[in-house]
């Protein structure tokens, strides 16, 4: 029985009665052709999804690393912004603290040059017109407002370093001194703050300035030689040596 039917499957199959044949195309044939098209559809999107997706793997790849450099970039401008916060409000408050200074130092300063005013008109009187020419330009730097504090302040201090440094310096210049009925050059010599002399270039006389007197005051010949060594000392024309000087009273009564 089983053999009879596998026979007649066959037949049916291998020799289709004529009118049968379109039922079998249109019941077997035509979802067959229809399968195979759609398997071949879905194979041919897939392969089309398959390298879409590695397309978009690689692009969200390559996005993922630049929000990381974006994120990287970020942060660094984050700190380089903090950093330029924290230098301004460094900045001002250096600005706040100059303004201080700059208030109480330019009162300060003025008193200076005040008492620096005084100086060449006390005491010994050398170089007069240099120290005079020193504190008026001083003075003008003061009052100039382009010129800085610090600047105004570093001046100020040179001026008084140079009216210090007179005291515990010698130095030997040549002046026109009034004499009888004319001037004459000689040699002044200028012991710290100490005292003042001269000695003629001829070495026919000498003197020193007396403070307590505000005048010139010749001195006894026997100074000219000492005076002359002196002098030479000075102008380191020969070694230091002891000398015999006169000091006599050092202020004014």
């Amino acid at each position: 029985m089983k053999n009879v039917l596998i026979l007649c499957f066959l037949q049916f199959f291998l020799y289709p009665q004529p009118g049968l044949s379109g039922q079998v195309k249109q019941l077997i044939e035509q979802p067959v052709e229809n399968a195979i098209s759609i398997l071949q559809k879905t194979q041919i999107d897939k392969e089309d999804w398959r390298q879409l997706q590695e397309k978009l793997a690689l692009e969200l790849e390559g996005l993922e690393s630049h929000v990381k450099q974006l994120n990287n970039a970020k942060e660094q401008h984050n700190k380089q912004i903090s950093l330029a916060k924290t230098r301004l409000n460094l900045k001002r408050q250096q600005l706040a603290d100059i303004q201080r200074i700059k208030v109480e130092m330019t009162p300060f300063l003025a008193r200076v040059v005040e008492r620096l005013k005084k100086l060449p008109e006390q005491g010994l009187p050398f170089l007069q017109k240099e120290r005079r020419k020193r504190i008026a330009r001083l003075n003008e730097i003061l009052h100039d407002p382009d010129t800085s504090i610090s600047e105004q302040y570093r001046k100020t201090m040179e001026a008084l370093q140079i009216e210090a440094e007179f005291g515990i310096t010698i130095e030997t210049y040549q002046e026109k001194l009034a004499g009888d009925q004319q001037q004459k050059l000689v040699n002044i010599l200028r012991l710290g703050r100490l005292g003042l002399y001269y000695v003629t270039l001829d070495a026919s006389g000498c003197g020193f300035f007396n403070v307590a007197e505000d005048r010139w005051q010749l001195l006894p010949d026997r100074y000219i030689h000492p005076l002359q060594t002196a002098v030479a000392i000075a102008s380191k024309r020969r070694p230091a040596e002891f000398v015999d000087m006169p000091l006599g009273r050092m202020v004014k009564s």
